[in-house]
């Protein structure tokens, strides 16, 4: 298995969804959760479908796969319950160089979706590449247990200084300023604002003050 884990913008995305059963529906909100632009061609779906087709969320096309189907797509999700159609999917999509997903546990296939636990400034993904798709979430929901919740605003406030490093320094100074970064004792930090309850004013106050400090170690080099 070659699996590279990525990060793959769907916002806009013309995506294909291939079958619209319990396969489809699990992976449906995410797509469109996230942005995506989504046909169903199937001559059913699942009910919980409905709502997203009524309210224009979804494009439904009322019949068998075509290869036509394809055109204009640029990602496609094999969900019908026929493996042989599956794999004919993900093979005819390949040829068009459209990235395609399979529900079945064999054939071909670009991608696996992962389990996902999104936070506000950060997510987890977990996946056993194909092997135990099941055991996913149970692995994450321990990966999950054992995060410190203030990670989400030590995020936030390293985002912001770092918008601020890129706007104000040159690369060279922040090059240095990187390194200087990877030596604060975040790990203690998070520890520390768990047990004391740090607000998100409270991590940008730090995060500045560190700043300030290498200014100060800088300036007196000079």
């Amino acid at each position: 298995m070659g699996y590279v884990p990525i990060l793959l913008d769907v916002n806009n995305l013309r995506v294909l969804f291939v079958g619209g059963g319990q396969s489809a529906y699990r992976k449906l909100p995410e797509f469109l959760d996230n942005g995506a632009i989504i046909t169903i061609v199937s001559p059913t779906v699942h009910e919980a479908i409905y709502p997203y087709i009524e309210a224009g969320q979804v494009k439904w096309r009322n019949r068998t796969y075509h290869s036509h189907d394809l055109q204009g797509i640029q990602c496609v999700m094999a969900c019908t319950n026929d493996p042989a159609l599956n794999q004919q999917i993900v093979l005819e999509a390949r040829r068009q160089g459209i990235l395609a997903g399979n529900v079945s546990p064999q054939g071909p296939r670009d991608f696996q979706m992962m389990a996902v636990l999104r936070r506000e400034s950060f997510l987890l993904a977990a996946s056993t590449m194909g092997q135990a798709p099941l055991l996913a979430p149970i692995l994450l929901e321990q990966l999950s247990a054992s995060v410190n919740p203030q990670w989400s605003r030590l995020i936030a406030g390293m985002h912001r200084m770092r918008q601020d490093i890129l706007d104000r320094y040159s690369l060279e100074e922040r090059s240095r300023l990187w390194g200087y970064i990877s030596t604060l004792p975040l790990w203690t930090w998070l520890e520390r604002g768990n047990r004391e309850g740090w607000t998100q004013e409270t991590w940008d106050e730090k995060i500045q003050e560190a700043l300030e400090s290498w200014r100060a170690e800088q300036e007196g080099k000079l």
